[in-house]
């Protein structure tokens, strides 16, 4: 599974501003996107499944051909780099696809009973215990998405029936998880959204859209545990103690994963593009 570095289990992120993919760094490095339920009975991921030699071989006369097809593209194209980050991915993916060791990482079924219960049989869930399973097998980067948090309406009930118990089994198992099989330490584990909900309640019991306040949990790689940094005021309305902007949040993780803050990365139209030349690392939560 070292051969693809970014799995993302299920497809709940908004593409409207290219959300979920590797952005100026290039199509090599999008994520292997899972959309299959893995809390359904029989779990199979379809661009792993090939039932037959008659599969495989087609499989490899495709590959084959896309090969040549690319070879000659390339000779004539001017866009070296569009083309090479295409044949990358193409690449990886031919990888991953015959790769014994992928089709065991996400043969969730050898999972003990007790353990997929304790992740909450529920997409997310087993999502998450997917994503421990693909860590464990050398994955560098997993993002296990979940949808239905925008609560205009009914927002109360949406959470304390739909929303946070799904959340709260599946969250707290893979922290549990990593640390007894040693894997923690150096896994860290992020779960935010992308902004807050306003304080007041509208008409149809829900909570609109609030960027002014807002939380992400962190956990393991390195983050000191059992803290809360900084705080609002009695209403949730904005920040008045230890404000930190997204910039802080991703200067913390690229931090805490030992990148530098101001590694410099070519665009694939030659644009110098900084890292994070803006934010500065959460310090009360790097150990």
């Amino acid at each position: 599974m070292a051969c693809w570095p970014f799995v993302q289990m299920g497809r709940n992120i908004d593409r409207r501003f290219n959300g979920g993919i590797a952005g100026f760094l290039g199509d090599q490095y999008n994520p292997f996107e899972v959309n299959e339920d893995p809390n359904a009975p029989v779990f199979r991921v379809r661009d792993l499944s090939l039932a037959s030699k008659a599969d495989r071989d087609r499989l490899e006369r495709r590959y084959n051909m896309l090969t040549d097809l690319e070879a000659y593209q390339r000779s004539i194209e001017t866009q070296a780099d569009v083309v090479q980050s295409r044949d990358t991915f193409y690449e990886k993916a031919h990888a991953l696809i015959t790769s014994p060791a992928a089709k065991k990482a996400f043969d969730i079924s050898a999972e003990p009973s007790k353990l997929r219960e304790s992740y909450g049989r529920t997409q997310f869930g087993q999502s998450c215990l997917v994503a421990r399973r693909l860590i464990e097998s050398g994955v560098q980067f997993v993002t296990v998405t979940d949808a239905g948090w925008d609560t205009h309406v009914d927002n109360f009930k949406s959470l304390k029936t739909r929303l946070l118990p799904k959340i709260d089994a599946g969250f707290s198992a893979l922290l549990e998880d990593l640390k007894v099989r040693g894997l923690l330490d150096t896994t860290l584990v992020v779960w935010f959204g992308d902004f807050g909900r306003t304080p007041k309640v509208n008409p149809s019991a829900g909570r609109d859209h609030w960027a002014t306040a807002g939380v992400a949990c962190m956990a393991g790689g390195g983050v000191k545990p059992g803290q809360v940094v900084g705080s609002t005021n009695q209403f949730a309305e904005y920040v008045t103690d230890s404000p930190a902007s997204p910039a802080d949040l991703a200067a913390t993780i690229y931090t805490a994963l030992g990148v530098p803050l101001h590694t410099w990365y070519k665009a694939q139209d030659g644009r110098p593009i900084e890292l994070c030349p803006d934010g500065k690392p959460i310090r009360q939560l790097l150990a």
